[in-house]
């Protein structure tokens, strides 16, 4: 009949869907992780009441397990009230699929970048292994401020309990603000860019002024005494030495302290050069005689501008001009000397957060600041 055809056209999107999805490695059974998966996805709206499964075969096969473990996970998922079976039809999403919603997790962050692609699969497999069921959702993506709201607003209405969130100067903090007390427990991570204040709310927080006390501190005791900030933030009108991003300020503060411990003159030996269209500051300073002998980009992306143009200008890295970055991603690797770098120590980060959510107290106000690590690499060995 047509619906058999219609039911088996959205059967065949659904495997569509599950292919780009790896079963996460918890150590879990693999038929409580394909549960599990299937679950999240009934959470965050993927799957929808009334929407046919594929079958065990195809689901056995698109992640090379056996059908017998497929039709283990089935059973779960139809004992919870998940899915439902139709003789001669199919499996099917119940129509009133729900899960316990004081397992979910909502993670609301960023999902694109190496940075954030390392930070929210780590997340996602250590909420798993505790027996929660995380929901991410990633509103950053959204250009229009209405449908960024929009989106946050759809999880928070499927009522998750506990929320871990980057705290983005983009982010609308209001939001959580207005609805703090429908959860247990909001975390905030690797930033807080508001001045928002919470009751409740927990922070694991990076530590920006150490990050960049660290870069400094590394150039001016390899004897570099003139240093830069490259970074993306135009400063505001009534005091241009300053970056108005909250984290920034953060940053530059660790880098004058550097100075400041070793007798020296921030004023004096430290600049900021915008990154702005077409790189033209940042060419003028490299083309100077006065040019800084070493310089802190704000972002591993951001050094690659850095070497660009100093290639360009005849300068060789670090012999002339010494270059660290930030964030310590995959592209430190790929640099043609390899790049210095700060990494946020995600690890920690995350084993804090997710502790705090596993924590059958529901601890509120927990401030408690990561300090990054400084690798040094070639870029700015003496």
């Amino acid at each position: 009949t047509s619906q058999v055809i219609h039911n088996r056209r959205l059967s065949v999107r659904t495997l569509e869907s599950f292919s780009a999805t790896t079963l996460p490695n918890t150590g879990k059974p693999r038929y409580q992780a394909i549960s599990e998966l299937i679950v999240q996805k009934v959470n965050s709206g993927s799957l929808k009441p009334g929407q046919m499964l594929p079958s065990e075969n195809e689901f056995a096969k698109l992640w090379k397990v056996s059908k017998n473990t497929v039709v283990r996970a089935i059973i779960d998922l139809k004992n919870k009230g998940i899915i439902e079976r139709q003789q001669g039809k199919g499996t099917f999403v119940a129509k009133t699929a729900r899960v316990n919603n004081e397992s979910m997790v909502a993670l609301l962050m960023r999902t694109s970048g190496h940075l954030f692609t390392e930070l929210s699969k780590n997340l996602i497999k250590s909420i798993q292994a505790t027996n929660y069921y995380p929901i991410i959702i990633d509103p950053f993506v959204c250009e229009d401020e209405h449908n960024f709201q929009n989106k946050i607003n759809r999880l928070l209405d499927t009522h998750p309990q506990k929320i871990i969130a980057y705290g983005d100067i983009r982010f609308p903090f209001y939001l959580l603000k207005e609805r703090e007390f429908d959860f247990e427990q909001i975390t905030f991570i690797i930033r807080f860019e508001s001045s928002t204040q919470f009751s409740k709310a927990n922070r694991i927080l990076s530590n920006y002024f150490s990050g960049g006390y660290q870069v400094i501190s590394h150039f001016l005791d390899s004897g570099r005494r003139d240093c830069a900030l490259f970074t993306y933030y135009h400063p505001p009108a009534d005091n241009p030495s300053m970056p108005q991003n909250p984290i920034h300020q953060e940053l530059v503060n660790g880098c004058r302290q550097a100075f400041v411990d070793r007798d020296l003159d921030p004023d004096e030996h430290f600049q900021i050069i915008f990154d702005i269209a077409g790189n033209e500051p940042l060419r003028k300073i490299l083309k100077s005689a006065n040019r800084p002998r070493a310089i802190f980009a704000f972002g591993d992306n951001r050094a690659k501008h850095i070497f660009d143009l100093a290639n360009e200008c005849g300068l060789k890295i670090p012999q002339d001009i010494a270059v660290s970055g930030y964030y310590d991603t995959p592209w430190v690797d790929f640099f043609h000397t390899p790049l210095t770098s700060v990494s946020l120590n995600l690890g920690q980060i995350c084993n804090e957060a997710v502790g705090l959510i596993n924590d059958s107290v529901n601890q509120a106000n927990v401030n408690r600041v990561i300090n990054p690590r400084l690798i040094v690499r070639d870029s700015s060995k003496s």
